[in-house]
């Protein structure tokens, strides 16, 4: 599970993610990142009844995206609060390729340490 620090909860970051951020979209999920002026990046996940009408399919989904922040944060840019917006696409892929989609998100976004 991802550390209570790295992640969003309150909806006015949510809100201010979505007024401000910069919008990064592959198909499976749409990744938007705001500058939050902290030295984390913080994270926020929405997963809606389009990807699917069953609250344990969505729960799933956004165990999957957690962990796979949880695997790369070492990697990831600090100063940063962002928001992964789950595409009904998503259903149909893999772990792996869910990650490595991710991964390549946070590259075009330069969200990546070098």
């Amino acid at each position: 599970m991802l550390p209570f620090k790295y992640r969003l909860t309150k909806k006015n970051d949510f809100e201010r993610v979505f007024r401000k951020g910069r919008r990064f979209d592959n198909g499976m999920f749409v990744l938007t990142a705001s500058e939050n002026g902290l030295q984390y990046s913080r994270f926020g996940f929405a997963v809606g009844l389009k990807v699917s009408k069953k609250a344990t399919a969505r729960n799933k989904i956004r165990r999957q995206l957690q962990e796979t922040i949880r695997m790369s944060i070492g990697d990831i840019k600090g100063g940063f609060d962002i928001v992964i917006l789950a595409r009904p696409t998503i259903k149909r892929k893999t772990y792996a390729e869910v990650y490595s989609a991710i991964r390549e998100s946070f590259k075009k976004g330069r969200l990546v340490i070098s």
